[in-house]
């Protein structure tokens, strides 16, 4: 199955790009799409909610070509980026339909977006997708980061084993 990766926020620069490079060069060999929302912002135009704009439609084209879709979502307020939110309403349903969904979440505080991935997981089944159960809540991301990954985080095996999830 095809898998689509999204980094889910429109901070340049931002941790959320890092993590979600990180799937990707670890999930190479299944051929991934890595999707940034940082480059979402300027199809972003104050009429954009009349009708489907077909500049949107293409360039989120792979979010309805992929049948998997890993979202990783840092935490804003308590919930997801509202960049993120902006992205889903825009798009037809049967983009999303019947897709499964993986989840990574992660936040500099002690719990990794875990209140963001429920409230995210909701609007993710409101919308027609099938949520996968394992989630992973990355903490203190700011602590993990180095150069080259994610290679001071406390739960390399967990992210391992999420990694060999989706390999298969």
């Amino acid at each position: 199955m095809s898998l689509c990766i999204i980094a889910a926020t429109n901070r340049q620069n931002s941790n959320t790009l890092r993590v979600a490079t990180y799937f990707y060069e670890r999930l190479k060999k299944r051929n991934p799409y890595l999707l940034d929302l940082q480059q979402f912002q300027p199809l972003i135009r104050p009429d954009i909610y009349q009708s489907y704009d077909p500049v949107l439609m293409q360039w989120a084209m792979p979010v309805k070509t992929h049948q998997q879709l890993l979202f990783v979502v840092p935490e804003y307020n308590g919930s997801i980026p509202g960049i993120l939110k902006l992205f889903i309403d825009l798009l037809p349903r049967e983009y999303f339909k019947e897709k499964t969904c993986f989840l990574v979440g992660i936040s500099d505080g002690k719990f990794g977006n875990l209140r963001g991935l429920d409230h995210f997981t909701n609007v993710l089944h409101y919308i027609g997708c099938f949520v996968h159960p394992y989630r992973i809540h990355i903490p203190n991301i700011s602590t993990c980061l180095a150069e080259d990954g994610l290679n001071k985080i406390p739960l390399k095996e967990e992210i391992q084993n999420f990694i060999a999830l989706l390999s298969k």
